[in-house]
């Protein structure tokens, strides 16, 4: 019994449920990543499914992963993962996406073609 309910919460919070469209990310998270899709020529990535929808579709954009305590509808939760990898991004990475950084546990932008550097303090670095 145990078992099926953590997998009912885990089948509920997954990336392809419609719950995800239902819960809401911080206010700056979301404008980090419409920043991103904007500073990297969003419209023209191999894959934008789901970029720049409407508030609480966050978590069911490509490549974004998130995470809460215990996911309801009407809940907030973060960014926790970003995968865009090999997806056509061109430009510089926005600032605003520094504050994202902290959050993240997954990050991976690679085979793109991304100008620019990250800031040291990114990373925790002094």
């Amino acid at each position: 019994m145990r078992f099926l309910s953590t997998f009912m919460v885990l089948a509920m919070c997954s990336a392809h449920s419609p719950l995800w469209a239902q819960v809401y990310v911080p206010v700056d998270d979301r404008q980090a990543l419409i920043d991103l899709y904007h500073a990297t020529d969003g419209d023209n990535w191999f894959d934008n499914e789901g970029w720049l929808g409407e508030r609480g579709t966050e978590c069911s954009w490509r490549g974004v992963r998130c995470a809460c305590g215990f996911c309801t509808i009407g809940s907030e939760t973060f960014v926790n993962g970003l995968n865009l990898s090999n997806n056509n991004l061109i430009g510089t990475l926005p600032d605003s996406l520094r504050n994202l950084f902290i959050l993240l546990g997954t990050f991976d932008l690679s085979q793109n073609q991304l100008s620019g550097s990250l800031p040291d303090d990114v990373w925790g670095i002094k």
